[in-house]
């Protein structure tokens, strides 16, 4: 899987080798998804572009440490599941 040049783990894994090309095309298949997972938790404009930005940021600065055990749509959910939740708690508060 991560030997394609046009999967999300070899561009990931390239990002985390320094190709600062490759993070942009992480970032143009993923964004309208992550939109509408963040929108489906919180369904807050503001806390959508909130959350959605530090997924991209979080996944930028581990992209050193990122190992493709895993698709790479199943770590992005993880995060952002992760950020929605951790929001929609702040928001209760």
């Amino acid at each position: 899987m991560p030997d394609c040049p046009e999967s999300d783990e070899f561009l990931l894994q390239a990002v985390g080798r320094g190709d600062p090309a490759a993070f942009p095309s992480i970032v143009e298949r993923h964004q309208t998804w992550a939109w509408r997972i963040a929108w489906r938790f919180t369904g807050n404009e503001e806390d959508v572009s909130d959350i959605v930005q530090e997924t991209f940021l979080r996944i930028l600065n581990a992209s050193g440490r990122y190992l493709p055990t895993a698709k790479f749509r199943t770590y992005f959910y993880q995060i952002i599941s992760r950020l929605c939740q951790l929001r929609t708690k702040q928001n209760c508060r």
